[in-house]
């Protein structure tokens, strides 16, 4: 079977907040939007109703309205279709029928971007591919996940799973083959730090302000150092000088370790402090950040990274 994007990306996630301010102030809260959600008892009181309204959870009090949870899958009943921006404005309009409140002037707090591809193999072979990204934190919580996390409080996350698997058990009509799905989640602060400010609902409406989060969905994958095989496979040919097997050399050893996470920790660890050794270890930095831009040319391609380069850059152009 060919490889194709199953899902051009496109916003996933959604949550959102609507301040008391930006409601009718003749509207109870609790009592009236409470009623128009499937309450859950166990976790509700008289200070606070939090229930389901669909897919979504959707969490009142008389200060503001909390609602967590997949648009795409509100709207359409699951994340396995391309929820396009004018869908997306169907899904916050019939939002605001159901809850009958301003969810346009809600304040932003997460946003997923979601691309799916179905892969020619196993989506772990391709996982095992993906390498260090500066920045972030590289960890697994699962066989068949990989995630890139910057900040403790999860500012931005990366995440790289296997599809299949995760719908496998839910009763849906999943397509067939080898399922790749990347997520780029972006948190409160992850917004913050993208904008500079705070995001309104009607902002990511924007056409604009959509295509600034599918370009950092894109930006941060090509960011990351793709890992070719174990064996140190170059073209003879290809090198002019000894600083070129030396580029090649550093990064195949950064497929292995986290070069500059290892120059870091060194200059973080040192003995004693020296004059020079901030500067020292800017120097250091640049110059293995040059060396491992370097390395590119000489690294023969891989078949598994070019296919998923090529899908990512295909559902990047479609947006």
């Amino acid at each position: 079977m060919d490889n194709m994007i199953i899902i051009n990306v496109m916003i996933d996630t959604l949550n959102i907040s609507i301040d008391r301010s930006g409601i009718d102030e003749n509207i109870d809260l609790i009592g009236e939007i409470g009623a128009r959600i499937e309450i859950d008892p166990y976790n509700s009181n008289e200070l606070k109703v939090e229930g389901k309204l669909g897919n979504l959870k959707v969490v009142i009090t008389g200060m503001e309205i909390r609602i967590y949870g997949s648009i795409a899958k509100y709207l359409k009943g699951d994340n396995l279709e391309t929820l396009s921006l004018e869908e997306l404005k169907m899904a916050i309009e019939k939002l605001e029928g159901k809850l009958g409140i301003p969810v346009r002037k809600g304040r932003v707090t997460r946003v997923d971007m979601a691309g799916t591809f179905q892969m020619k193999e196993k989506p772990l072979l391709y996982l095992k591919k993906l390498g260090w990204l500066e920045g972030f934190t590289r960890g697994t919580f699962s066989p068949d996940s990989l995630y890139y996390t910057r900040g403790r409080e999860k500012v931005i996350q990366l995440c790289f799973y296997d599809k299949g698997k995760e719908t496998g058990g839910k009763d849906l009509e999943v397509p067939p083959g080898n399922l790749l799905r990347y997520e780029c989640r972006f948190f409160y602060k992850g917004i913050r730090w993208l904008f500079k400010r705070n995001l309104t609902v009607d902002e990511i409406l924007d056409e604009k302000v959509f295509n600034v989060f599918i370009s950092r969905w894109h930006g941060f994958y090509t960011s990351i150092f793709k890992l070719g095989t174990n064996y140190l496979d170059v073209d003879f040919n290809s090198l002019k000088s000894a600083s070129d097997w030396g580029a090649l050399c550093l990064r195949q050893m950064n497929t292995q370790v986290d070069v500059l996470k290892a120059l870091k920790d060194a200059f973080s660890c040192r003995k004693e402090r020296r004059a020079g050794d901030v500067s020292l270890n800017n120097r250091l930095k640049t110059f293995t950040l040059k060396m491992l831009e370097r390395g590119k040319r000489f690294t023969k391609p891989d078949d598994l990274i070019e296919e998923l380069n090529s899908l990512v850059e295909s559902c990047y152009g479609e947006r």
